[in-house]
């Protein structure tokens, strides 16, 4: 799942943007990725200067913290901590931070951005 996610100076909240808003096209906007499928990722890649290499990285569940630089994109790969069926454990977490967007990325379903 892809959310797109807007805001002004002179707006309180966040503003929800689609597809059709072409929010790419936005500056400072946030990206917010879910358990994306191939195609979420293509889309992604192909409408942000991001690495596609990294997006992978961050579900694979072992996938280990780590900060990176590339073209201009700071990657901050951190664990996050996920609670289900009365367990506690951590997935991988992405945070891509470019001058027009933040992208944030994980596998599992981040019930904190609720």
């Amino acid at each position: 799942m892809i959310q797109y996610f807007y805001k002004t100076i002179k707006e309180k909240n966040l503003i929800k943007l689609q597809e059709n808003d072409k929010p790419w096209e936005k500056r400072g906007i946030w990206v917010n990725v879910e358990n994306p499928t191939e195609d979420e990722l293509k889309h992604i890649v192909k409408n942000f200067p991001l690495e596609k290499s990294l997006l992978k990285d961050v579900l694979d569940p072992h996938e280990v913290p780590r900060l990176e630089f590339e073209q201009g994109i700071i990657y901050i790969i951190t664990r996050l901590p996920i609670a289900e069926n009365n367990d506690v454990f951590t997935v991988p977490f992405l945070i891509a931070v470019h001058n027009n967007f933040i992208l944030t990325l994980s596998g599992k379903k981040k019930y904190f951005i609720r």
